[in-house]
């Protein structure tokens, strides 16, 4: 019981006690043990980068890059997600920039606006579950 347990509530320990009572307590392991199963706020988001949305799928780097640079900012890495079946763009990308500064420069300025044609939405990448 106590492996399935880990697995849905990773910071805390669950420990069976007296009459098949459960017990919670904190995870000394665990960092902060915060009972919060999507964890602490600061590590749901991948660090100086962003999630680029709605866009063309066929989108190349160098357009990607232009936007970035319209906004103030220098791209360390640019990731495309392609289909597996068709090599056609998904309609999403992200883009790994130099430092925080830039990445609040970018949301700030690109969100919500009209790029190719499309409506676009900036914001904080998260992390992978």
């Amino acid at each position: 019981m106590e492996e399935v347990l880990k697995y849905i509530l990773p910071p805390l320990n669950c420990n069976v006690g007296e009459k098949n009572k459960m017990t919670l307590e904190k995870n000394p392991d665990e960092g902060s043990g915060n009972p919060n199963i999507l964890g602490d706020f600061s590590n749901r988001y991948e660090q100086c980068k962003v999630f680029v949305g709605n866009i063309n799928p066929e989108i190349k780097e160098s357009e990607l890059e232009n936007l970035a640079s319209n906004a103030g900012c220098s791209v360390k890495r640019i990731i495309i997600p392609k289909d597996r079946f068709t090599g056609q763009g998904r309609g999403f990308a992200f883009i790994e920039l130099q430092n925080e500064d830039e990445v609040v420069s970018m949301i700030s300025q690109s969100d919500n606006k009209i790029f190719q044609g499309k409506k676009i939405s900036v914001n904080r990448a998260r992390k992978r579950i």
